[in-house]
């Protein structure tokens, strides 16, 4: 079963001059969707999409949309059957976001040469279980690096120290390390 919900936001405003009354659009566009498997033995509700979309001044274009999940996560990361509500940790967790914003700039109409001038931005912002660091260091004759993955079934660190020169490139330290072994 899937469910969805578009709505729009307008407001009335007097014309201070003329006393008429006119609509102007606040939000275009707002929409919510979801879906709910009752033929899945687990995961049974969908991610929740919201898009939405305006026009500010009838000049800029704002879009935006996100999802959302209802589910929990397990100390690797992994989603699990369990509502978020169930482990005390609110309603919904965030997933992904964008946003873009838009507009044309036109001008010299009256000159010999026109121009059009478009300008975006767009920002994205996700969260990602698989976190990774990672540092390089170029120490002009010596090199180190160090990548850790602190969560997730890669749980793991390494590092490793060594000279540059191709005739040394043999001295060398290196670490590994996985579930609690330390390997040299």
């Amino acid at each position: 079963m899937n469910f969805s919900l578009n709505q729009n936001l307008e407001a009335k405003v007097k014309d201070k001059k003329t006393g008429d009354i006119k609509k102007i659009k606040i939000l275009e566009s707002l929409t919510s969707s979801t879906g709910y498997n009752f033929l899945a033995d687990e995961l049974q509700l969908s991610n929740i999409s919201t898009t939405g979309f305006t026009s500010l001044f009838n000049k800029v274009n704002l879009n935006f949309n996100a999802t959302q999940s209802a589910y929990g996560r397990d100390t690797s990361g992994v989603v699990i059957n369990e509502y978020l509500i169930q482990q005390g940790n609110g309603l919904l967790r965030l997933v992904r976001a964008n946003g873009a914003v838009g507009t044309t700039l036109n001008g010299g109409n009256d000159k010999k040469v026109p121009w059009n001038a478009k300008i975006d931005y767009t920002m994205n912002l996700g969260r990602n279980w698989n976190s990774q660091l990672n540092l390089n260091w170029d120490l002009h004759c010596w090199e180190f690096s160090f990548n850790w993955i602190p969560i997730g079934v890669r749980k793991s660190f390494a590092l490793k120290i060594n000279i540059k020169s191709p005739l040394l490139k043999d001295i060398k330290l290196e670490a590994r390390g996985s579930d609690g072994q330390l390997l040299f």
